[in-house]
């Protein structure tokens, strides 16, 4: 493990991380709309812990092959070595870790084929989550909200301030969706491979916020199929830059920026 890449992060802090919103956008706490869809969830620990190692496969922390034991991310954590045992499991079911003997487990390469899998089963979920909230127009005040944080970042030429605005974005679409089941199954495609991490560079982002803007305009007008077709298309331009810049990665080393972990940590 890059001891030097991972952040320590201190039981309490994790027990903060392990707090997540319903809804990722800042919202005055005294509107109506705050009181009805800003729901905080408590998640286990175990998924805490398995979506920091997610996120440091995928921002490249942890490169393919590597060895990972309990007591070094428990120690790097500041937890104890059962949710670490726990997330291991959770990760190996999802083909990211192979377990191995004395509570080691090793970083497994993800094929082009599973990565296709993962972004087209995203497009089918997300897809159907636009045309909901198309059929109820109204919803969506803090897809707005999450639009024009994107634009601002984008204006600014920010693509970390970028990263989180369209990550709030596609929540806000889960949520405004009304679907606690299908918004389960998004947020795990989610943190189980966040596409949008290694391939968003400053010269894409126009591109991405002209096609949130189109989806957006679909969800606005009421148009249900036009959603569902611009938000799986949408995803499917973020699946073909994902790929060609994951197979330049694959031969050239750890991705740039890759070194360091995003300030939120979990």
């Amino acid at each position: 493990m890059q001891h030097a890449a991972i952040e320590r992060v201190t039981g309490a802090a994790l027990q903060d991380a392990s707090w997540r919103s319903d809804n990722a956008i800042a919202m005055d706490p005294g509107s109506t709309e705050f009181a009805a869809s800003e729901r905080l969830v408590l998640i286990p620990l175990r998924e805490s812990v398995a979506n920091s190692i997610r996120r440091w496969i995928f921002l490249g922390v942890l490169r393919p092959g590597q060895i990972l034991t309990q007591e070094e991310v428990a120690q790097r954590l500041g937890i104890s070595r059962m949710p670490v045992r726990e997330a291991f499991q959770v990760l190996a079911k999802e083909g990211l870790l192979l377990i191995e003997a004395h509570r080691r487990a090793i970083v497994r390469s993800l094929s082009r084929e599973e990565l296709i899998d993962h972004y087209e089963v995203r497009a089918l979920i997300e897809g159907e989550a636009a045309a909901l909230v198309a059929r109820n127009p109204e919803r969506n005040a803090s897809i707005v909200a999450a639009h024009e944080r994107g634009i601002a970042a984008a204006r600014a030429g920010d693509p970390s301030a970028y990263r989180d605005a369209t990550e709030a974005f596609h929540r806000a679409i889960w949520v405004s969706a009304d679907r606690p089941r299908l918004c389960s199954i998004a947020e795990q495609l989610w943190t189980g491979l966040p596409p949008h991490l290694p391939e968003m560079l400053a010269e894409q982002l126009a591109g991405s916020v002209d096609e949130h803007t189109r989806l957006l305009g679909a969800i606005q007008s009421g148009s249900a199929p036009t959603a569902r077709k611009l938000m799986k298309q949408h995803i499917l331009n973020s699946m073909q830059r994902f790929l060609s810049r994951y197979q330049a990665e694959a031969q050239d080393g750890a991705p740039e920026g890759g070194e360091s972990l995003p300030a939120t940590g979990m």
